[in-house]
């Protein structure tokens, strides 16, 4: 009989917190930069309150920035929010 497969990925469900909370930092600094990069919908927002992809260190910074309305996205001219390009 086959062991029962305890983790699906026994490295990142194991990962010590400190660790953990270090990769969620630099992980969400990328996000916010490749989101501040390549749409202008998510720039607009980040100029407006003042953030910069540098100010990202930790999950604690995800206080800094800003909140969405569905609203926004709704009203939002189509592409505007969109990482890739349309075609």
């Amino acid at each position: 009989m086959a062991e029962e497969k305890k983790y699906w990925d026994s490295e990142a469900e194991t990962m010590p917190i400190d660790r953990l909370k270090k990769l969620q930092g630099e992980r969400l600094q990328e996000l916010v930069a490749y989101a501040c990069e390549k749409t202008k919908f998510y720039r607009r927002k980040y100029d407006e309150a003042g953030v910069r992809p540098s100010d990202i260190h930790t999950i604690d910074d995800l206080k800094k920035l800003p909140l969405i309305e569905d609203d926004e996205i709704r009203n939002a001219p189509l592409g505007g929010q969109a990482f890739y390009p349309m075609e």
